[in-house]
């Protein structure tokens, strides 16, 4: 199966302090976020955490409302780069909270050198701690805790945080009456009848030719129209022309007597 991310382009979380899926926040009273353009792994930023506390520093990233993330997705994977300076012991912590505040974390290790290192983690664990009740459809906020030693101003960095999990193709079918027409979606172009795996929740623009088009399938009349389908769904849809059997027609042939005279009556019709 196809892996995507979220949000789907990975990096973008990275790149301002408030993307449209959320905003990032300090982790400690004493701490500031902010964008750093030079110490940057992907793209033109990464998030830097400062803090003068004497124990943990985190960046935290918080979800809108609406934008919390499924962790029961297939494969689902947490995935960042993470950098640390010198003053730190090593030892890092991701923690996960849902959107009822319980948490879930894990530890792991990190070169103290502020030198980014990828990292990758399956939700589906392990976990060192999963709170009772944790909600992981409705993952609502990330947090990387770094652990120090050493009082006064300290550094950790965060850059392309993001989901990835897979999933299964939708189909869209795009048909004509007549067939032979031309179409183009997302820029890929072609004749009817044609056959497209997509992926899910996007949304995709299909254009058919407009010479002597009439309808689609569902009645609308611009020969543009937007798809957007869920994962494993499939859709047909048919673009009429002029001089073409019109969608949902139907023909009812009854048999009428009267006066001793047979009438065979064709009755044509729209749903």
């Amino acid at each position: 199966m196809p892996i995507v991310t979220y949000p789907v382009i990975p990096d973008s979380w990275s790149e301002s302090l408030t993307p449209d899926e959320g905003q990032w926040l300090a982790g400690t009273a004493d701490g500031t976020v902010t964008l750093d353009l030079i110490n940057k792994q992907v793209g033109g930023a990464s998030i830097r955490h400062q803090d003068g506390a004497d124990y943990i520093a985190y960046p935290l990233f918080r979800l809108n409302s609406g934008a919390e993330f499924d962790g029961t997705k297939t494969n689902a994977k947490i995935c960042f780069f993470f950098a640390i300076d010198e003053y730190f012991d090593g030892v890092c912590r991701l923690v996960l909270v849902d959107n009822t505040g319980k948490h879930a974390w894990r530890e792991f290790g990190t070169v103290p050198n502020s030198t980014f290192e990828a990292k990758e983690f399956s939700l589906a664990g392990p976990w060192g701690y999963v709170a009772t009740g944790f909600d992981w459809t409705h993952i609502k906020e990330i947090g990387v805790w770094g652990y120090y030693t050493e009082t006064g101003d300290s550094y950790c960095w965060i850059d392309s945080l993001h989901f990835s999990y897979e999933v299964s193709l939708a189909t869209l079918n795009i048909h004509s009456s007549p067939t032979g027409k031309h179409y183009t979606i997302d820029g890929t172009s072609g004749y009817t009848p044609a056959t497209f795996q997509l992926t899910p929740d996007a949304t995709y623009t299909v254009t058919i030719d407009d010479e002597n088009f009439t309808e689609w399938e569902d009645k609308s009349t611009s020969p543009t129209r937007n798809i957007t389908l869920a994962e494993g769904e499939t859709l047909t849809i048919i673009a009429y022309y002029e001089g073409a059997p019109p969608p949902n027609h139907e023909f009812d042939w009854r048999l009428v007597f009267g006066g001793g005279l047979l009438v065979i009556g064709i009755i044509y019709f729209l749903t």
